[in-house]
């Protein structure tokens, strides 16, 4: 009798096995739950993506698109900046005006698939879409919005759903006059899911801004969702865009990989013509390239998203092969080793000119031009998990000379250089961040401390930040922390520190950040300042910078 019952329990034991290898990899195949859900709560730990970028579509995000859509028309931007501070590079002061743009009615809302949208500028005009397709146009000059548009300037074809904006690029030629959006839509009837999902160009005339419609120059083959979409106009009218390994390095099917199977567009940079509706593949070997730049020499720059590790920034020659998912720098998220190769090497095909280990979930870049004579020439690069641009310096080989990272606080999904010597940041916030040279500080060439990358800050920025707080976030905001109620922020406090009425006092924060538990009991704050003398310090700093911020 106990010999059946072993036998019942090892063949029900088998059968299980079985059922849950099936179903996993069908699940994986035909993205079941709980794939999407197992995807994303990765991305967001270990890569840096959002959960809702990774997501299928989990809810429909509902826009009166006719709704005050004039209100904002004129408004100046001062009236939205929301914080100025100064931050610390190397060789400059930086004055950074954060501009919450996504105060706006119907502006900057987040797709069903997470944030996206981007910005592009032209002359003295500054294009900013949200990843839910709203779009506005700001004349730099005066600072004021010009046009406003909603998702509805988006032409939908038959049976098919606006997914979000991607990207934004501007007219490159004498007499500019359009800018051109990088978007997806999907067909949600289709049940194949490597090919239910369409990748498309349009333009919009920015001197009809606010009555322009957007009009599709280009679409892409049926494909899987594209986590990409980057867009790079050329000078001679072609645009290069790129597209997502959406395999997750594995075979397709047909025994071979995304990025090297030449009738898809998975894992490649494609070159399109608008004006025939053509395309080549310009590049491939890539896994999810986040930025994309084209030099006025001509020169190809991108940057892509690595596994576990291994961000790259790749100069593109055309017919080249990056490897993936061949060879990476970076490993599977549940272990050691990268599934095919050899493990940290990238060796056999086009080398990156840099790669991060840990990953800084990187996104868009550029070279810079007029921001100041000491960046002339060099590359930033702006990121999303590590919340900071980053400057590279190249030598003539094309070998990087130095990284220098300047921590700017929110995630950065889009970076542009204006005519007027300015960078202008697009987060995921929905703010658009200014920064020009603190003239002030460096005709005095004295260093301030109203920067927040100062030493004694630093260990609480390894969780906090400045700014505003949203999902991606460790830990609360310490911006206005004495004005604002304790525990008010956006964010999902300990019981114990909720059960706290009232603002911080000095004294009463001073004790918190030297032992947590005597002031809340049961915080999940764990890091303390054992030094009493540096928590003064802290506590005068936090003090200096929100006085400074009103």
């Amino acid at each position: 009798m106990a010999r059946k019952r072993l036998l019942i329990v090892i063949f029900v034991c088998i059968g299980v096995l079985l059922i849950g290898y099936a179903y996993g990899f069908f699940s994986h195949r035909f993205l079941w739950f709980p794939y999407p859900q197992i995807k994303a709560a990765y991305s967001f730990l270990e890569n840096g993506y959002s959960v809702e970028q990774l997501h299928t579509k989990i809810k429909e995000v509902k826009v009166d698109s006719d709704k005050n859509l004039n209100s904002d028309i004129g408004r100046d931007l001062s009236t939205l900046v929301s914080e100025r501070r100064v931050i610390e590079s190397l060789t400059i002061p930086i004055l950074a005006t954060v501009i919450d743009v996504g105060a706006q009615e119907g502006f900057g809302s987040p797709s069903v698939r997470g944030p996206k949208g981007g910005l592009c500028s032209m002359d003295s005009f500054l294009v900013v879409f949200d990843g839910a397709g709203n779009g506005i146009l700001v004349e730099l000059n005066s600072m004021t919005i010009t046009g406003k548009i909603s998702v509805n300037a988006f032409n939908q074809e038959q049976d098919s759903e606006f997914v979000r904006v991607n990207d934004v690029a501007c007219d490159l030629s004498q007499d500019p006059t359009h800018a051109y959006v990088s978007y997806e839509i999907t067909f949600p009837e289709l049940t194949d899911p490597f090919a239910k999902f369409q990748t498309k160009v349009g333009k919009i005339n920015l001197q009809e801004f606010q009555s322009s419609t957007v009009v599709e120059v280009w679409s892409s083959n049926l494909s899987g969702q594209n986590e990409a979409g980057r867009l790079a106009i050329l000078s001679d009218g072609k645009f290069l865009i790129s597209f997502t390994d959406v395999s997750g390095g594995d075979r397709l099917p047909n025994g071979m990989f995304g990025p090297e199977d030449p009738s898809t567009h998975m894992g490649k940079l494609i070159l399109a013509d608008a004006s025939t509706g053509g395309y080549e593949i310009y590049s491939k070997g890539h896994r999810n390239p986040q930025g994309l730049f084209v030099t006025d020499e001509g020169g190809v720059l991108e940057t892509e998203h690595g596994p576990k590790g291994g961000d790259e920034l790749n100069f593109i020659r055309r017919g080249g092969n990056y490897g993936w998912p061949n060879e990476s720098h970076g490993v599977l998220y549940s272990g050691y080793r990268w599934k095919h190769g050899e493990t940290g090497r990238h060796d056999n095909f086009d080398r990156p000119l840099f790669a991060w280990v840990p990953s800084i979930a990187i996104s868009n870049l550029l070279k810079v031009a007029n921001f100041h004579s000491t960046w002339d020439g060099d590359i930033l690069i702006a990121s999303l998990k590590a919340q900071s641009i980053f400057r590279l310096r190249l030598d003539k080989e094309r070998r990087v000379e130095f990284v220098e990272r300047i921590w700017i606080g929110p995630r950065i999904r889009d970076i542009e250089e204006t005519s007027d010597a300015r960078l202008v940041l697009w987060t995921d916030d929905s703010t658009l961040i200014f920064l020009s040279i603190a003239s002030n500080f460096l005709e005095e060439n004295k260093r301030t401390e109203t920067s927040y990358n100062i030493p004694i800050i630093k260990p609480c920025l390894k969780c906090h930040h400045f700014g505003a707080t949203n999902i991606t976030h460790m830990a609360p905001s310490l911006s206005s922390i004495f004005s604002r109620r304790i525990a008010s922020d956006n964010y999902k406090y300990s019981e114990a520190l909720t059960a706290i009425e009232g603002k911080w006092d000095r004294e009463t924060l001073k004790r918190f950040i030297m032992e947590p538990q005597s002031v809340a009991p049961g915080s999940t704050m764990t890091y303390n300042v054992e030094n009493e003398e540096v928590a003064s310090e802290i506590l005068n700093l936090l003090v200096k910078l929100e006085n400074m911020n009103e």
